[in-house]
C-alpha cells in the first residue's frame, strides 16, 4: 500500500509517494501516524481531505494491503 501526498502535503513529508507502514489499519491509524511522524505540520493533518482507492474515506474506514491512501490538503483558488 502506499501513501500518495499532494501539495502542500507533499513539501511537509518531501515526496508525492511513500510506502505504507504495515501496522496503519485505517484511516484514522494514517492520521496518527501523521501526527507523530510530522507534528510540525499537525494544523495542515487536521485539514486534510483522506481518499482511498480515490473515494473520500472517513478515519473508521479499515484498509486492505493494496489500498492507496492520498492525503489531500485544502486548496484555495479563485
Amino acid at each position: 500500500m502506499s501513501l500518495r501526498f499532494f501539495a502542500a502535503a507533499a513539501e511537509v513529508v518531501g515526496s508525492s509517494s511513500l510506502d505504507r507502514p504495515d501496522n496503519l489499519r485505517t484511516v484514522g491509524d494514517v492520521r496518527d501516524w501523521l501526527e507523530e511522524h510530522y507534528p510540525q505540520a499537525s494544523r495542515l493533518w487536521a485539514k486534510c481531505l483522506v481518499a482511498v482507492d480515490q473515494a473520500y474515506a472517513s478515519d473508521e474506514q479499515v484498509l486492505k494491503s493494496n489500498d492507496e491512501v492520498a492525503i489531500i490538503p485544502p486548496v484555495s483558488g479563485g
